[in-house]
């Protein structure tokens, strides 16, 4: 099983999320993986009491890549505990793909329309991706959560430091793993255009929009498979730009957002109003 193609040798070719089930189980091998836990990693929001998303898509994929799908050897359900995964060996590319991406230290919450959004889009065949808004108001959380279930190849860039197009392009170069080059604008335009298909990330944006043609534009020229999503307080102007404007969380995610803050900090968060 090739996890960054989806390709299945001699079976056939897995969808997205059977490929992003498969690839977080990999990554957990050996470990019971409870479906609450899956579905959170994987559908970005935690299921409902009779949600069947989980076990429709592995009844879909043991298929693929059991011998025997009524007799599984490699992806078992565990009673009470969900699924675990052994035997990975077989998986071509199941390690990391995203380069420079923050681990995860908790739970993402909510933000199921605007993860859908994007999904939408990136299946849609969008080039470049800007997400909006104030600052506080969750856009590299949402950046970084989509660009975990990206199946291919993603580049992660924190430009929070950067203040000219010359510092846009090293932190590219060092997201490609490239040599260090006195023109990193156009060696980072050469080295995504050579990576071929992927997604590159470029988090808070606002302060360099200005420069946005001279990077952006120029890195969408040079690499016509390569996607780009941005995190900026502003949009940047450029043609074809879709643009995803954050507004405040629904009221239900809000409160389950405040409840694992306070329970972070030590308080059961029981006593929280429900308005």
């Amino acid at each position: 099983v090739d996890l960054d193609t989806g390709e299945v040798d001699g079976f056939g070719v897995l969808r997205p999320l059977e490929r992003a089930v498969l690839r977080y189980l990999a990554e957990q091998e050996g470990r019971p993986v409870p479906v609450h836990e899956l579905h959170t990693a994987v559908w970005g929001h935690a299921p409902t009491v009779d949600s069947r998303t989980a076990y429709s898509t592995v009844k879909r994929l043991r298929p693929l890549i059991e011998p025997d799908p009524r007799k599984p050897q490699f992806l078992h359900a565990v009673r009470g505990a969900g699924y675990r995964l052994t035997g990975s060996r077989w998986l071509a590319a199941a390690g990391p793909t995203a380069h420079g991406l923050p681990a995860a230290r908790d739970p993402f919450i909510g933000r199921v329309a605007e993860l859908e959004q994007l999904a939408a889009l990136a299946r849609a065949g969008a080039r470049l991706i800007t997400v909006t808004a104030l600052g506080g108001m969750g856009k590299t959380r949402l950046a970084q959560h989509h660009a975990r279930s990206v199946a291919g190849r993603t580049w992660w860039c924190d430009l929070t430091a950067a203040r000219s197009g010359d510092e846009i392009g090293q932190a590219v170069v060092r997201a490609l793993a490239l040599p260090v080059d006195p023109h990193p604008v156009e060696a980072a335009a050469r080295g995504l255009a050579q990576a071929g298909e992927g997604l590159l990330v470029l988090d808070n944006f606002e302060h360099l929009v200005e420069l946005s043609e001279h990077t952006v534009g120029s890195w969408l020229d040079a690499a016509p498979q390569l996607a780009i999503l941005v995190t900026s307080r502003e949009r940047l102007g450029l043609v074809g730009e879709n643009v995803l404007a954050l507004g405040p969380m629904v009221p239900c995610d809000a409160r389950a957002l405040l409840v694992a803050r306070a329970r972070a900090l030590g308080r059961d968060g029981g006593d929280l109003d429900d308005d």
